[in-house]
């Protein structure tokens, strides 16, 4: 029993953002071309005023708000929770993670990940809502 409890606090440890900072990479990718495409895809769904555009926000569960509302995160803590949002509980991972407002993140991984983005809400749980590819 004490040897898992031992290990379940080892990986807690691990899978911390305390891991991160520990001489390991930050959990948030830096702004470059790739975070600017995926801020600029955003935003085009985030401002659009068509219905299509409000179809869209609807089918990914995102706010409509002005452009300048779309921005990189950086802080460490919110890129690990977002990153394990989608059980990648590897510390060696990283992700563009956006703020959409107040109530939405956006996570893309690096195209080598597969380029996919994750849609979320706002919540503390930063529970997955819907997937999208572009």
């Amino acid at each position: 029993m004490r040897a898992l409890a031992a290990l379940a606090l080892a990986l807690l440890f691990a899978l911390s953002p305390a891991g991160w900072r520990a001489g390991r990479s930050s959990p948030c990718l830096a702004a470059d071309s790739s975070s600017a495409d995926v801020i600029d895809d955003i935003a085009d769904i985030v401002t659009g005023t068509s219905h299509s555009d409000s179809v869209s926000r609807a089918q990914l569960y995102l706010p409509s708000v002005a452009a300048n509302q779309v921005t990189l995160v950086t802080t460490d803590s919110i890129c690990y929770a977002a990153i394990l949002g989608l059980d990648r509980t590897d510390s060696t991972t990283q992700a563009y993670v956006l703020r959409v407002g107040s109530s939405a993140y956006v996570v893309r991984f690096p195209p080598s990940g597969g380029g996919t983005v994750y849609f979320y809400t706002e919540d503390s749980t930063f529970t997955f809502k819907a997937i999208s590819t572009f």
